[in-house]
This record gives structure tokens, sequence and C-alpha cells, in this order.
């Protein structure tokens, strides 16, 4: 069973209340044809009273209510919706935020009324007064026409802050709509260094200075697009001091670094390069130490990342022209054995590989520090010789005159052992003189030190009671010297 209601008008922006105007148990509500359930546009869709909360042009139509009463029967309602009398007045936001010396524009639009919106301004509201700004400062401000009703304000500061309203009127009367503008400094970012340089595997930290940085802002650091989270190799500083380190730094870790920081009034950015170096000597980690023999070749190559240029080093020197990043000798010697390094360098940063020590085996080298060694008859004469060998060499030769000498076998000399290769010849005699040669020998083969001249001379009857106490000194003091060199060689070597 259907009844036919009466006719409502209502305003826009205004609450209106329809009734269904029969008792029921149950209700429905329909606005032309479709069910109208509680939201924020309704409320008690299911009782006899249905609610418009606020009105606007689109509820106007044909309202239904259906209620049961003993069947269900329908009853329907034509609203008739009128424009508000006064402007309707639109903008987008209830606040705006601006940096101070950026440009603003405030919007403001007027929806169709009847009577029609004529005339329209802006005005600030400070301490209960209202300024009007159209035409006060041409400079300052721009309001736009009834059409497009946005006020410009140009190159902002603190003071321009606080509430504008936007006002319309018509022949009804005026009306207006507010916003709260508010304005503050954006942030400001510096990072200290345009370029990091760092060796690879250490610890840099990238230090920043940021101001206008209240509660709230917030920071993040970018390599390349990337974001960047606190980690075991990585710490953030906090929000005045928004440091970056980064740990055992790593080959991937170069590249572009950014931080942004963001606060109410704007952003701002500072980017920085990480340049990451390394050398290492291919196929070696950590120290190690080679031996080859005497003519072997000897290769090794620098593995270099970030640098400009190559150095290889021995002992600590620089290998002049040298500077490619392979080193080969040909044939080795022992002028060759040493501690060799190479380098690379980027700005003021130099990168320098582990060391490889290579020892060179080959027969002895064997050294004397004379040519010719004059003394006198009936003191003791040493015959210095000190050697270099490796592999340790085994047997220690005398050679005078072209003959072999059996140091061992005799009292006259003293010596010529591997501990103690120098030759001591005791109570000095004419026919000790002539031409010396120690010799040493090892797995590899035989060395000759170079030729040296014995010459025993008389000794005069004044000089030989200053010999008879100076000489034993003398030899004393050259044995315990010449046993402290070898043993500080030894131990070297070893």
């Amino acid at each position: 069973m259907s009844t036919n209601g009466t006719q409502h008008i209502a305003d826009v922006r205004t609450e209106k209340r329809i009734y269904c105007g029969h008792t029921g148990t149950h209700y429905r509500w329909e606005h032309n044809g479709r069910g109208i359930y509680d939201n924020s546009y309704y409320s008690n869709a299911k009782s006899e009273v249905l609610t418009l909360l606020n009105v606007d042009r689109n509820d106007d139509g044909i309202y239904r209510c259906t209620y049961y009463h003993n069947q269900w029967q329908h009853v329907d309602f034509y609203l008739v919706v009128k424009d508000i009398r006064l402007p309707m007045i639109y903008l987008p936001s209830s606040h705006d935020i601006a940096a101070v010396g950026a440009d603003v524009l405030l919007k403001c639009t007027f929806g169709q009324t009847i009577p029609k919106t004529t005339t329209g301004w802006w005005t600030k509201f400070n301490n209960g007064l209202d300024k009007n700004l159209s035409g006060s400062d041409e400079q300052k401000y721009h309001v736009g026409s009834i059409q497009s009703l946005n006020l410009n304000i140009y190159r902002v500061t603190e003071s321009d802050s606080g509430e504008y309203r936007c006002y319309g009127a018509n022949k009804n009367g005026g009306n207006f709509l507010a916003t709260q503008l508010m304005i503050g400094y954006p942030p400001v970012v510096s990072i200290s260094q345009k370029c990091y340089v760092i060796i690879l595997g250490g610890d840099v930290t990238i230090e920043v200075s940021v101001r206008n940085v209240p509660p709230g802002s917030t920071i993040n650091w970018t390599q390349w697009r990337t974001y960047i989270n606190k980690s075991h190799r990585h710490t953030i500083g906090e929000l005045r001091n928004p440091f970056l380190t980064i740990r055992n730094v790593e080959l991937k870790d170069a590249g572009n670094y950014t931080l942004y920081v963001q606060n109410t009034y704007g952003n701002h950015s500072s980017l920085t390069v990480l340049k990451v170096i390394s050398a290492t000597i291919k196929g070696y980690k950590g120290y190690r130490k080679l031996e080859k023999k005497a003519n072997d070749s000897f290769t090794i190559e620098c593995e270099v990342f970030g640098g400009i240029a190559v150095t290889w080093r021995k002992n600590g020197n620089q290998l002049k022209g040298v500077n490619q990043l392979i080193l080969k000798i040909k044939k080795i010697s022992r002028v060759n054995k040493g501690n060799y390094t190479c380098e690379t360098n980027l700005e003021t940063v130099t990168a320098r590989s582990s060391i490889v020590q290579l020892d060179v085996k080959d027969k002895p080298l064997v050294t004397t520090t004379r040519t010719t060694i004059e003394g006198n008859k009936g003191v003791d004469i040493v015959l210095p010789c000190s050697h270099d060998s490796n592999p340790t060499p085994t047997h220690v030769y005398w050679i005078k005159n072209g003959v072999n000498i059996s140091a061992d076998r005799t009292t006259k000399y003293n010596g010529s052992t591997i501990v103690f290769p120098s030759l001591v010849i005791h109570d000095a005699e004419k026919s000790d003189s002539g031409i010396y040669i120690c010799s040493l020998s090892n797995k590899l083969g035989i060395g000759y030190s170079k030729p040296f001249q014995l010459v025993i001379r008389d000794t005069p009857s004044s000089e030989r009671k200053n010999y008879s106490y100076k000489t034993p000194l003398i030899i004393t003091l050259s044995v315990i010297g010449i046993i402290l060199i070898f043993v500080g060689l030894v131990v070297c070597y070893k």
C-alpha cells in the first residue's frame, strides 16, 4: 500500500528532518530509489524520522518511507533544495605552509547561489582587526577577480604568518572562510667535504652541519638512489648532528652520498662523493715470503682500485722507472732479495699492499774488508771473512798461494768454521806472508772472496814490549767483534 506525501523545502548547508507520519514496527528509507543508511550524510535511517545532516543541492528528489504495520506500506515525500541565501565559499585547505622568501598563492572560489555572488575580497585578521588587502600594497599583495579570487603574497616573511579570510557578498549579505598561513625557515644542510678518499678496509665519517631542524624534521641518507639504514657497518647520527659513519669500507661503498633533510617548511639536501682506493699484490693477502733460486724469473702483479698510478717499492725505496701493474725480473740474483710492495694514490691518500718478501738461494757471497794486511812477526794475525749465504754454508776453506790450508789440523791456526769463518794465525812468521782467499760452500756451490795480501815484517826490538801487551788485547777484541757481527747476520737471516 502506498500513499502520497507532502513537499518539503530545505536550504543547503542546513539540517533537515523528514517525518514518515505513520506508526510501524520497522522502517526503511530510500532516496530516488536508492537505499539510505546511517553515514556522514544521514542518521536514523531505520526510524520514523530521517535526518539529513548537511543538505546540499544533490539531496533534492523523492524520499520514500517504507514501514511495517500489519503489512509493508510506504509513503513518498518530495524534497526541494534551495540555494543558500549567502555566498558559498570554498578554500582548498584550512591551513597553508610556506618558507620564508617564497611567494604564496591562497586560492578561493565561489559556488553558484541565488542571488549571485557579486563581490569578493581578502583580509588579514590580526588581534581582532580585519585588514583589507585589496589595493593595500601592490608590491606585497595581489587579489584576483571575482571569477578567481586568489591572493598572491610575495616574498613572505615570518610576520606574514596568521589568519587570512576570503569574503564573498551578494545582495543578501556577506560570508567568509578563513585559512591559517604558517611561515618558517626550511632546513639548511652542508656536508663538510665535497669528496672523501678512503683506503679499502678503513673507516670513514661524513661530517655534516644542519640548521633549522626542529623536532619532527626527518633525515635520510642515500647512496645513489638507495636509502641507507643503520647497521653493523653504518652509524647515522641524530637529528642535530646526522653524520654517517661507514666501517670496514668495501669497494661497493664507493659512490655519491646525499643527505636529505625536511621540516614543515621545506627540504634541502647536500651531496658528497666517496672514493675507495686499494692496492694488493695478486694472489698474496697479508705478509708472504718467497724463496727462489738465482737465475729464476720473478713476477708479481699489482691490483689497484681507484688510484691514478702504480708505484713499486723494494725495502721502502721506490723502484725507478717501474710504473706498470706487473713487476717482472727475468733472472734474479741476491741483489734482488728484499721486501716488495706496490701502492697507488689519489689526492693525498696512499693505499699500500702487504709485503711480499723475496729471498734468493745462491752460492755464498764471500767478502773481506781489506785488500792488504800487514803485521809484525811473532804476533797473532786475524784475517777477516764474512758471507751472505742461503742455503746455510756447509764448509769453510782458506787458500794460501793457491793451496788449501788445513786449519783444523794444526795449532798454527784458529777459526775457519761456519760460526767463525775468519782465520787466526798464531805467532806469525815471515813465511805466513802470501795471497789468501776465503771460500765457503753450500748446496748450490762455492763462493770465493777477492784475494788479499798478508805481509809479515820483523818487529823492532823497541816495539816488542809494547806488542807483548797490546797484541793479545787486539786479537781478543777482534775475535769478539767478528763473532758478534756473524751472530747478527744469522739472526737477521732467520
